[in-house]
């Protein structure tokens, strides 16, 4: 795997080799999260760095502060789902998580 930064651009690029994944598939659909890395976890964060609703040092901002948070950063998505899945948690109604839904080839494609 290699991955780059891109400060400039605000851009990361990650690049799996197509030996890691098998032969792609038409019908295989592709979900990629991005989330920050807990270097000191709690016992059930599976060191996913936690999204707070406000931003501290080594802490994202931009979430919930509730168990229900989904913790990510940035997702592949198709343009105006991102905002729409991430936000459809909703902890006041008994836990109701966060669905993410995969891009598949033909999404992109005219």
């Amino acid at each position: 795997m290699r991955v780059a930064t891109d400060p400039l651009h605000s851009r990361v690029t990650i690049q799996v080799p197509k030996s890691a994944l098998g032969t792609p598939q038409d019908d295989w659909g592709y979900i990629v999260l991005i989330m920050g890395q807990e270097g000191f976890p709690a016992s059930d964060s599976l060191r996913v760095r936690e999204v707070l609703k406000h931003a501290q040092e080594w802490r994202f901002g931009g979430g919930h502060d509730g168990i229900f948070d989904p913790n990510v950063i940035d997702l592949l998505a198709l343009p105006g789902r991102q905002e729409e899945m991430l936000s459809a948690y909703d902890p006041a109604a008994g836990g109701v998580l966060a669905e993410v839904g995969a891009v598949y080839a033909d999404d992109l494609m005219p």
